[in-house]
């Protein structure tokens, strides 16, 4: 399911500016360096008083980050099984072929999908440090 490109998104720059600025998205609203999500169920992220928790005291959810990721798949030219999971030669596939429009996003969105299902699983918190 590759992604031509940016022109595929046009108009989508309304949309991300409208999902910051309302700040209910777990991937859009956290720092990309510090901070926390925890394997716990709730809507948008939590803000917290900013000098108690790195990352301008936002706290995100992997359950949220998760759903959030799998919404995004698409536009980016990742595919999912249609129970939404990602099987192993999908991950192969954005691993090796590193060379489309969004080789970056797809990298950046393995990475935080791979995270999301290990603190879900294990019950640990996913730490930027």
């Amino acid at each position: 399911m590759p992604v031509s490109g940016p022109e595929d998104l046009e108009g989508a720059d309304g949309h991300i500016e409208d999902a910051a600025s309302m700040l209910d998205s777990h991937l859009l609203c956290h720092a990309d360096d510090a901070g926390f999500y925890v394997p716990l169920p709730f809507e948008g992220p939590l803000f917290l008083a900013e000098d108690t928790i790195d990352g301008a005291g936002m706290v995100g959810s992997s359950q949220g980050l998760l759903g959030e990721l799998i919404e995004i798949a698409p536009l980016i030219g990742v595919g999912l099984e249609p129970d939404t999971s990602l099987s192993d030669a999908e991950a192969s596939r954005l691993v090796q072929d590193g060379g489309g429009p969004y080789a970056v996003e797809q990298i950046t969105w393995l990475a935080l999908h791979e995270a999301c299902r290990a603190s879900i699983a294990s019950g640990h918190a996913i730490v930027y440090t």
